[in-house]
């Protein structure tokens, strides 16, 4: 993914993005990637929903990511789960990102 890609994405899609690349150990992870078309099941899902939810300051239910395997998407459903939990936004609990 060239550097303007990468800078085309939201905060939270950057976020979650990296911690796909590092659970699923590829490159290039960008918002239409697919969680499970990169090789990721369920207990990898596990692990990422812990990293995301420990960013977040939160727990994530796995069906969030079940639900919602592309990246855009996924990023989508946990801002408006954030939301609907009473928060202003997810990424403010991300450091750096809010």
């Amino acid at each position: 993914m060239t550097n303007n890609a990468r800078a085309a994405m939201t905060a939270m899609e950057r976020m979650v993005a990296g911690i796909w690349e590092s659970e699923l150990a590829v490159n290039e992870v960008g918002p239409q990637s697919h969680f499970f078309e990169l090789g990721g099941d369920s207990l990898i899902l596990l692990n990422v929903m812990f990293r995301v939810g420990e960013s977040l300051g939160a727990e994530i239910p796995p069906a969030t990511l079940m639900d919602n395997p592309i990246l855009a998407d996924f990023c989508r459903a946990l801002e408006l789960e954030s939301l609907a939990a009473g928060g202003s936004s997810a990424v403010e609990g991300v450091g750096g990102l809010g």
